[in-house]
């Protein structure tokens, strides 16, 4: 997914945001289709990959089962557990998407994404102990914190809209086990 026309709800570059935070370019991949409906799932790809190329050591993440309303997709709300390592893990809740795919399946248009994350999840994948200092982190990339749904200030929420998304030069692949995938060259030791 291409972020940089993305157009957010606040003074807030996703993708810079997502690269800081431990995340980059994200990959989605479509698993199957049906008159109604669309399955997918999201990875991420290689950094600094050109063009685009998955991440064959991290699993794939399923994403929401997808209505499909003709040339249209959307899901949501709904929480995705965004696990493509043992040793990571990110809740994102309230995750509502829609786009439109073109005619030859080749490109996802007019995507927009909605989500809210709880910091505080995240604070020993980041070296933190406070979620104050996760805190400052966002809010210097431009995203407030705001109470999270048990009243404690730590989540954010984003809204995304104007994402774009390329049909990648080689086929998705749904990874279930991280490391596992002979394109892998990582053992998860490192």
């Amino acid at each position: 997914m291409d972020y940089s026309d993305a157009e957010m709800d606040a003074d807030f570059d996703l993708g810079t945001a997502l690269t800081s935070l431990g995340g980059g370019v994200a990959l989605i991949g479509v698993s199957s289709v049906s008159e109604d409906s669309i399955s997918m799932h999201a990875t991420m790809a290689v950094e600094n990959s050109d063009p685009y190329s998955q991440d064959f050591c991290g699993m794939t993440v399923p994403l929401p089962a997808a209505t499909l309303d003709g040339d249209t997709f959307s899901f949501g709300p709904e929480t995705i557990d965004w696990k493509m390592y043992e040793d990571s893990n990110a809740v994102f809740d309230d995750v509502a998407s829609s786009g439109v795919i073109n005619e030859d399946g080749t490109l996802i248009t007019d995507i927009s994404m909605a989500f809210g994350f709880d910091l505080r999840l995240s604070l020993e994948s980041f070296g933190l102990e406070d979620v104050e200092d996760m805190c400052n982190i966002t809010e210097a990339l431009g995203l407030n914190c705001i109470p999270c749904a048990d009243g404690i200030v730590g989540c954010i929420a984003a809204e995304a809209t104007n994402l774009t998304a390329n049909v990648l030069p080689t086929p998705f692949e749904v990874v279930d086990t991280p490391y596992d995938h002979p394109e892998c060259t990582l053992t998860g030791d490192e």
